[in-house]
């Protein structure tokens, strides 16, 4: 088909830039040389004939779609140059290429079909390019150009809405929004509509989502008439008396074309599962899934089509506030059904099709509690005891993450739940078990080193620096030791850090601004920054500068310095002439060095969950001491300014009357209110009050219901603490490494419920205590077997009793 001489001529215009001719070459051009032979533009004409071809004939039996697959290639075939003139000598040239390729196998037959899916194709190509042909969408650009030019957005929107409240009052209880708002969605659907003449892809793109919006409204596809005519009149009575034949009809033209299309769009996405999610009806969610053949239920779950635009009903359900389709749908999806022939179990088709499933719960608040149901549907418990255990079927192949799929650590889902997911989650045994496995294989060691290094470290420090910081002699040695060791782990977290930030494990930091920041100037400064995931723990946002004062302390130690200290005491270099200590910049270093690496013991202590606990309280009571030291502090700086100002005994200078009454509550105001009038010790007396009666007394208070309420869930925030960290371990290990113990964990063999019973793969099979059985999650053997026949294109029984649960239970 390319290399005939009239497709070559048709294909200037391709790569060319000189428009193309309409009518096939003649004869005399040829032999004078006149027409120009261009094969490569002629090639990629054949390409587009070979794409339209072979779109066209896959969508045979999808009549809808395919039509729209041709509204697009025609409006493209048209731009390369092609008439409505040359169709015939198109199919003509299509059905004599495939003969000759076919050679002796071509029959009549062949040659039928082909006359007629060309019938087809052609009628479908002949309204686009009678459209093209006659310049339709520059003739509506101009009309809607001039109805914009006479009134506004508003205007012409109220103008619509008053022609459909005249054709189909039945449909304007639709249209609940503003006038304002409303006006302006009918300019740009509008809008949307001239473009089908131009760009018929971008139309399509468009109109998939709204199509999804007005079925959501409750919109039907007979209304698209009464649109369609609401839009024309009110251009008519806009262009009025400008308003030609011409325009008319590329204006109905315009809308019989998309009309069908819209109209096809509303009622192909009208199917039970579809109906379901726009009525926010679980029960007809329901009766959708129960006429569904059981081997499409799962499919159907997960997948719905809207105008060729795939969507998840689950999604949709969440995304709306759907609660009970949404935790029907997941209870549904991993409910492990069994009949004669397989199980059914749509667990793997649920993570197939929502990757991020995990991530969307933990982030929408009124989703998160379907978590809970998501892992419940993870966890299967036999009924059968056997020498005071039984076993335990853990699904948890996709919560793990695959290593090949997943290679960041931090878009793992145990990361989104340690990072997004309520504390409470980690109660589940399925998280329990997920964080388990992970911890045992690898985290716990991975911890334990690095926090060795960092414990030689402080021990170090501690001993040549602050035990023995006031001599030298031998210890020179040492401190070097430790200085060289410190700028060793100070380099590793640097390149660490660098390592991060180039492979982009970054995590979005939000900054938070003083409420007395201009909000001219509060919207050009950043809302949230970058960071290495490293630095978004803050016991290593502790370390480094704690290595920097080390290093620092290291370097500028008298010792080292070449001085010699008197008698050997270095401590003396930093005594004036009186013995009194001067507080110098090494001291200084030294003292927060101490501070900061001896604070880090603290994270040890994530060994023992008991005392990790502890420290969780001990963070929450320091932000609430925090806060109230705050509030006393700006009292005692306002009653100090004014017993400045009154020349108070003692309180002559205003930072001398700071210091005076901070000394004074300390005191609880002992010798302090000597020597004071009745004006200050009013004053004095007052502060004393408000700061040892009320707000010390309020913070005990606060306190002690502050521990209490830590306390019922100290132990879950521990788990989200040990995940953190779990994912921090993971991410520095070798791909290679995760993708090892990826496989050790057998995820691919069947997971047996008994000795001749293979089930679904997929996770990890245990032997644990019966004790389990007295967990609120614990359901016996929830496998629903269905006597029968067992075709797939059956769906599964209603009736309950169908179902067959064992119930034996040996002990």
């Amino acid at each position: 088909l390319a290399g005939t001489e009239w497709v070559q001529s048709l294909s200037v215009g391709v790569n060319g830039n000189a428009p193309p001719p309409t009518e096939p070459p003649k004869a005399s051009e040829i032999s004078q040389g006149t027409f120009k032979d261009k094969s490569s533009d002629a090639e990629a004409i054949g390409n587009q004939f070979w794409e339209m071809l072979t779109e066209t004939l896959d969508l045979l039996w999808e009549p809808e779609q395919q039509n729209e697959k041709l509204v697009i290639m025609t409006t493209n075939f048209f731009n390369c140059g092609i008439r409505e003139a040359h169709l015939p000598t198109i199919g003509s040239a299509i059905e004599s290429t495939s003969e000759k390729v076919m050679g002796a196998e071509w029959n009549d037959k062949y040659k039928a079909a082909w006359q007629w899916f060309w019938g087809i194709i052609s009628k479908a190509m002949s309204r686009t390019l009678k459209v093209c042909e006659g310049e339709h969408g520059a003739v509506l650009r101009d009309s809607w150009a001039q109805c914009k030019a006479k009134k506004t957005t508003e205007e012409l929107g109220d103008a619509i809405f008053k022609e459909l409240a005249r054709l189909a009052p039945h449909v304007v209880h639709l249209f609940k929004k503003p006038k304002r708002i409303q006006a302006s969605q009918f300019v740009n659907a509008t809008d949307m509509l001239i473009s089908f003449a131009d760009d018929p892809e971008k139309f399509f793109q468009d109109l998939r989502p709204l199509t999804i919006r007005h079925i959501k409204y409750g919109v039907k596809g007979e209304f698209s008439k009464a649109f369609g005519g609401a839009i024309l009149n009110s251009v008519e009575k806009t262009l009025a008396p400008d308003f030609s034949a011409k325009t008319k009809h590329s204006w109905v033209m315009l809308w019989n074309r998309a009309s069908a299309v819209v109209t096809r769009a509303l009622n192909c996405s009208t199917n039970l599962v579809i109906v379901s999610l726009a009525n926010q009806d679980v029960s007809k969610m329901e009766e959708a899934m129960a006429c569904t053949p059981r081997g499409d239920r799962n499919d159907t779950c997960c997948r719905v089509d809207v105008n060729g635009e795939v969507l998840s009903p689950l999604y949709w359900a969440i995304r709306d506030g759907m609660r009970d389709i949404a935790l029907f749908l997941i209870e549904d999806l991993l409910t492990i059904r069994a009949d004669r022939d397989t199980y059914y179990y749509g667990r793997e088709k649920l993570f197939e099709t929502h990757p991020d499933i995990v991530q969307v719960l933990c982030l929408d608040p009124g989703a998160v509690e379907l978590l809970d149901t998501l892992f419940n549907g993870l966890i299967w418990h036999a009924n059968i005891v056997q020498n005071g255990k039984l076993r335990v079927n853990y699904y948890i192949k996709e919560l793990y993450g695959n290593p090949e799929t997943e290679p960041n650590a931090w878009e793992s889902a145990l990361a989104v739940l340690s990072i997004h997911g309520p504390p409470e989650i980690f109660e589940h045994p399925v998280c329990i078990r997920l964080l388990q496995t992970k911890w045992q294989s690898f985290g716990l060691y991975l911890f334990v080193g690095t926090q060795f290094i960092y414990f030689l470290l402080i021990v170090g420090y501690f001993i040549a620096f602050v035990a023995e910081g006031h001599l030298c002699g031998d210890w020179k040695t040492a401190r070097l030791a430790v200085g060289g060791f410190d700028c060793f782990v100070l380099l590793c977290q640097m390149i660490f850090i660098v390592t991060q930030i180039r492979n982009g494990e970054v995590a979005s930091f939000n900054i938070s601004y003083p409420g007395f920041i201009p909000m001219v100037l509060l919207n050009k400064l950043p809302h949230e920054i970058n960071v290495p995931r490293f630095l978004m723990n803050s016991w290593n946002c502790i370390r480094i500068p704690a290595c920097i004062f080390v290093a620092a302390v290291t370097f500028s130690d008298p010792c080292l310095s070449g001085e010699n200290p008197i008698d050997g005491d270095a401590s003396r270099r930093e005594l004036d002439e009186l013995g009194n200590l001067v507080l110098t910049p090494h001291l200084t270093m030294a003292a927060l060095g101490a501070v900061l690496l001896g604070i880090q013991l603290f994270e040890i202590l994530l060994l023992v969950p008991s005392m990790a606990a502890l420290t969780l309280l001990f963070r929450r009571l320091f932000g609430d001491v925090f806060r109230t030291v705050a509030m006393l502090f700006i009292i005692i700086v306002a009653v100090a300014g004014a017993m400045t100002v009154l020349r108070a005994p003692g309180h002559e200078l205003y930072g001398n009357s700071i210091v005076t009454l901070i000394k004074m509550i300390l005191a609880n105001g002992n010798n302090h209110f000597d020597d004071l009038d009745d004006f200050n010790l009013f004053l004095a007396s007052l502060l004393f009050v408000i700061c040892q009666i009320g707000l010390l007394n309020m913070l005990i208070a606060q306190l002690v219901h502050a521990s209490e309420e830590t306390m019922q869930t100290a132990m879950s925030l521990v788990q989200k603490k040990i995940a953190y960290t779990c994912v921090e371990m993971e991410s520095l290990l070798p791909l290679s490494y995760r993708k090892q113990l990826y496989a050790q964990l057998k995820f691919d063999e069947p997971l047996y419920f008994d000795a001749s019973d293979d089930g679904p793969s997929g996770g990890i099979s245990l032997i644990e205590p019966a004790s389990v059985r007295s967990h609120p999650k614990y359901v016996p053997d929830r496998v629903m077997r269905i006597t029968g026949e067992a075709s797939p294109m059956d769906p599964w029984p209603r009736e309950q009793d169908q179902y067959v649960v064992e119930e034996e239970v040996e002990e």
